[in-house]
């Protein structure tokens, strides 16, 4: 039987530690094929940019940590168009799993639809691949050299298992994966639900007049009295536990609603 052919993509780009860990758990299940942004995309959700140079593609030797050479791909697109690419010009069969990340910090609320962690894995699911989009915990002052990712590692470990060996639920395709700065392999893990809060948001620029670029500052918002307890901001942020948020990149809500006027 053949092993199954997993995409390792990310938001981080293609020399980010958080995706050699990914591909070296990735390398224990079935074939991989590696496929990133050259360069760091964050938030960029699931755009599709259109510059003179998007879809350049460069093939380059990964070396993982247990001395493994993967063949890797990277890409000059969003997160979104890095999968597209992969699946359509690079993967030699379809993928029977997608995985995103190790992205290097959290994925939470209802910025979800801007991350491009989270917008790689509903690329993939356009394409009726499942995928895990897993993300680790930082605080100011972390890089992502020094921050500890076997833990990070241990969990996806266990979720690509799950995955490929029992598959997922009816209406569920993606998998939101948030590991506690400081989890160990013991960790508690939580089913989760997006919280309806945003977690990060915008502040106001400072600038000194209109017609100069200002980019938005984001800060962390969160209002304890209105969190929701099963939310994946109070599982990760307030508990310290794993949060697994099932999703689909299908928004609909599957109410039944009828709006007065159509009745």
């Amino acid at each position: 039987m053949a092993r199954p052919l997993i995409l390792v993509t990310n938001d981080d780009g293609v020399n980010a530690p958080g995706l050699r860990a990914a591909a070296l758990v990735a390398h224990v299940f079935g074939d991989v094929l590696v496929a990133s942004t050259r360069d760091p995309q964050t938030a960029m959700g699931r755009s599709y940019p259109k510059t003179p140079d998007t879809g350049i593609i460069e093939e380059y030797d990964m070396r993982l940590d247990d001395g493994t050479k993967l063949e890797a791909y990277s890409i000059v697109a969003s997160p979104a168009q890095a999968v597209s690419y992969a699946i359509l010009e690079l993967a030699p069969r379809m993928p029977d799993i997608c995985v995103s990340g190790i992205n290097f910090g959290e994925n939470l609320g209802t910025t979800l639809t801007g991350s491009g962690t989270v917008g790689a894995a509903m690329e993939a699911d356009s394409y009726n691949i499942p995928g895990i989009a897993i993300s680790l915990q930082i605080e100011g002052g972390d890089t992502p050299e020094a921050v500890n990712w076997a833990p990070s590692s241990h969990f996806l470990a266990r979720f690509l298992d799950e995955v490929i060996t029992h598959g997922l639920p009816k209406g569920v395709s993606i998998l939101n994966v948030n590991i506690p700065r400081n989890a160990s392999e013991s960790t508690e893990i939580r089913v989760t639900r997006d919280s309806r809060q945003p977690y990060f948001v915008f502040a106001k620029p400072k600038r000194l007049s209109r017609d100069q670029g200002a980019k938005l500052p984001v800060v962390v918002e969160l209002n304890r009295d209105t969190l929701e307890p099963d939310s994946d901001i109070q599982a990760l942020v307030l508990d310290h536990v794993v949060s697994v948020t099932p999703l689909s990149a299908h928004l609909a809500s599957g109410n039944p609603w009828v709006p007065r006027f159509a009745k």
